[in-house]
């Protein structure tokens, strides 16, 4: 705060004067501002204080006053008005309504740090002369290493780069130069340089082969100062040439230019106006309606032709399949029978010519036509089939083929007597079955007594020890499968707590199956089981509560294979547990 602002606000705490007046001009050499509500204590003269009336001072050996009336300002003096108690060099501030001092440094630490928003004092720069202050308020080193400067600039030159962190002076040279001023002067192009360039208006800059020069746009076309550009007049005969009975005629220069233009009559036009005769519509396109006077109709469909129904004037077409009347050959011949197109003809044997003997050996009974292909017929001798020429059909789809080996021999199939319906039997664990010499076939499953090696325990439950009197049951009979379980159990002496069981699988494969506990007591507790350290999907939090037991079944990641770690984990058991159990169901392989 100003010196200025703090004897203002000590003038602000003088109350309004009863009566103005003017003490004597005695040395004061002090001045308390503070308001009394009376006398201070030790006053003696050449000291002020102020009163709840006014300024009072002391002098001639007794109080006076009020004196300076509210709203006056105490005039001060540099160099002459003295402050009581004040250290030099320090700065006077308003502290609450006294006057107070700062030091040099807690003015500083007053003063707003200077920052990118705000002026004020810079920070402390940490010495160096490489540090300058960026805006933001912040010293740093300015990015690269300095620009020295070589060569002997002289007054007018300019400066260039000769290296990366250097600079040089000399002048322009080429097709613009300078000499030592900052005046450019152009004298080339290119390195071509400029002949005649004064500025005529119209002409343009053009290269003469050596130099540049100004010159006239002339020829077959001008051009103005303000660049448009006006082509010279080579026909006079201007507008629109041709129309529907004329073409236009032009004269084309080497230069493109047409130079000539007129319309020329059209000779040999095509008709206008209405059409006749066998044409209907107008010119110039007319429809054919007619040939020769004969009517075709419209819109033919596919695969049919014109059919004329008749040929005089006047007469019709229309469009039709060809019949056989209209073909010049509407018929042909077959082992001597004439056949028209679209016609059927019987062929008797007679009319074979290598099939006399073949018919008339043949003992076909059905009395079809040609009785070797058609007709239920009794074959007398042995007749040969190719290979997969043999087929026969479905009733409704599809062909079975018989088919011979490459070398077939002289083997003889004979079939029994009966009918089996191989397409309505059949399925996992079914056998052809011939009861006996002749019998029909069927199609059944094996019973113990088609076995002729069966044992009594064919027929006897293996796995049943009771079953087994003596000897050494083969593994090869013992069922592929087994169902096994493995169990963890708590009696009343061992409580159960949160723990992990863990123990090895020893079967090639198993799959678990369920999870069964229970619990006595009242209790509970939650239980999971892993395979390797990975839940069993269904089993991964089940509750044991209860007396009855629970069966929950194992659902997802639930399959392994030998030396498999299954781990029962327990945790969160509440209540009092007299006795539990928990048991994994596994059904697995047999070793």
């Amino acid at each position: 705060m100003r010196l200025r602002d703090l004897l203002l606000a000590a003038a602000a705490l003088l109350p309004l004067a009863a009566e103005a007046q003017t003490p004597p001009t005695p040395t004061y050499t002090a001045v308390i501002l503070n308001p009394q509500t009376g006398i201070p204590g030790a006053s003696t003269d050449g000291k002020c204080w102020t009163q709840t009336d006014g300024l009072h001072c002391q002098y001639n050996g007794g109080p006076h006053g009020p004196f300076i009336p509210a709203g006056s300002v105490i005039p001060l003096t540099i160099g002459n008005t003295t402050i009581s108690g004040g250290t030099t060099g320090r700065v006077l501030y308003d502290n609450g309504g006294l006057l107070g001092e700062l030091t040099a440094a807690q003015l500083t630490a007053d003063i707003n740090a200077f920052s990118s928003s705000l002026s004020g004092a810079a920070p402390a720069s940490g010495g160096g002369t490489a540090n300058f202050l960026r805006a933001d308020g912040t010293w740093a080193t300015p990015a690269g290493t300095g620009v020295t400067a070589t060569g002997s600039p002289a007054s007018g030159n300019l400066t260039k780069w000769s290296g990366a962190n250097s600079i040089t002076n000399g002048d322009l040279s080429g097709d613009a130069t300078t000499s030592g001023t900052l005046v450019v002067t152009v004298a080339k192009i290119n390195g071509a340089t400029l002949g005649t360039t004064t500025a005529t208006s119209g002409n343009l800059l053009i290269g003469n082969g050596t130099q540049w020069a100004t010159q006239a746009m002339t020829g077959d076309a001008t051009i103005t100062s303000g660049g448009a550009i006006t082509l010279a007049t080579v026909n006079s005969n201007v507008g629109s040439f041709g129309d529907g009975t004329h073409v236009g005629a032009f004269t084309v220069n080497g230069k493109g230019l047409i130079t000539a233009a007129s319309s020329v009559a059209i000779s040999g036009a095509p008709p206008s106006g209405a059409a006749s005769g066998d044409l209907s519509g107008s010119y110039p396109g007319p429809t054919v309606a007619k040939v020769n006077a004969v009517t075709y109709p419209s819109g033919p469909s596919a695969n049919t032709v014109p059919v004329v129904t008749s040929a005089t004037s006047g007469g019709t077409v229309t469009y039709e399949a060809v019949p056989n009347a209209a073909l010049a050959n509407s018929s042909m011949t077959i082992a001597g029978h004439s056949v028209s197109l679209g016609g059927t003809q019987a062929i008797a044997c007679a009319d074979l010519s290598n099939g006399a003997t073949g018919c008339s050996t043949a003992t076909g009974t059905s009395g079809a036509t040609i009785p070797l292909l058609n007709g239920a017929n009794t074959w007398s001798g042995v007749q040969s089939v190719n290979s997969g020429d043999l087929a026969l059909k479905g009733a409704t789809s599809g062909t079975i083929t018989l088919n011979a080996a490459a070398t077939a021999g002289t083997s003889t199939i004979t079939l029994p007597g009966g009918t089996t319906d191989f397409s309505a039997t059949g399925g996992t664990s079914q056998f052809v079955k011939q009861a006996s010499a002749g019998a029909a076939f069927t199609v059944a499953r094996p019973a113990c007594a088609d076995l002729s090696n069966a044992a009594t325990s064919c027929s006897t439950d293996t796995t049943n020890a009771t079953n087994i009197t003596s000897g050494t049951l083969p593994i090869g009979q013992l069922p592929t499968t087994l169902v096994d379980s493995k169990c963890v159990t708590w009696d009343s002496t061992l409580a159960v707590t949160a723990q992990t069981i863990e123990y090895a699988i020893p079967w090639t494969s198993y799959t678990v199956t369920k999870m069964q506990s229970a619990v006595s007591g009242g209790g509970s507790y939650s239980v999971a089981a892993k395979i390797n350290g990975t839940n069993i999907t269904s089993l991964s939090a089940v509750s044991v509560s209860g007396t009855s037991n629970t069966n929950t079944s194992a659902t997802g990641a639930n399959t392994g294979s030998a030396n498999d770690q299954i781990t029962i984990v327990t945790s969160s058991p509440s209540g009092t547990i007299n006795q539990s159990y928990v048991c994994l169901v596994f059904q697995h392989s047999a070793n």
